[in-house]
């Protein structure tokens, strides 16, 4: 067993350990989120379990600087909007997709080495893990919108003005039915 690193770390050296595991455990709530995705919520317990995780984003990341927690954010509001879709709720599907496409475009529009401003993580750098131009944040969420889980607001205006924002963003054209 390895002796914990805050009994002989001091100073900035302790700070920037600490910071980074805290980012390696936000990590693992992610994982774990998405394994519960595949146990047997219904809709309302998924928002909530999503809501619940989203808080604890913002909580930790009080100067909105979530650097790769935008790919988190994305898919659980994401997650959030297909539940509503799923409960005939157009409104709260538009409001969940918008600010899933707001993560998926600060996500795409990122630049690696920024330096972090909030409290627990202000001595470490953006860094950009997975980052493909062939298949961006903003394409993958232009890609679930095209599903039938959508079909009910797929006429809304706001709709459309979501995918609008992506599709500026996006890398690659989509050849789909939104």
């Amino acid at each position: 067993m390895s002796i914990p690193y805050f009994f002989y770390l001091e100073g900035a050296e302790l700070k920037a350990h600490s910071q980074n595991f805290l980012l390696r455990l936000i990590a693992s709530l992610g994982n774990v989120m998405s394994g519960l995705s595949r146990c047997d919520y219904d809709n309302e317990q998924t928002i909530q379990i999503r809501g619940k995780a989203i808080q604890i984003i913002k909580l930790l990341f009080e100067d909105g600087d979530y650097g790769a927690q935008h790919l988190s954010l994305r898919s659980w509001y994401s997650i959030i909007a297909k539940a509503y879709a799923e409960m005939n709720n157009t409104d709260a599907v538009i409001e969940n997709l918008s600010a899933a496409a707001e993560h998926a475009i600060a996500y795409d529009l990122l630049e690696d080495d920024v330096p972090h401003t909030s409290l627990l993580f202000n001595t470490l750098k953006t860094q950009r893990p997975g980052k493909t131009y062939m298949n961006n944040e903003s394409q993958m969420l232009l890609k679930a919108m095209a599903t039938e889980y959508f079909d009910s607001c797929r006429d809304d205006e706001r709709f459309a003005e979501i995918r609008n924002r992506l599709t500026a963003v996006a890398c690659e054209d989509i050849n789909t039915r939104i």
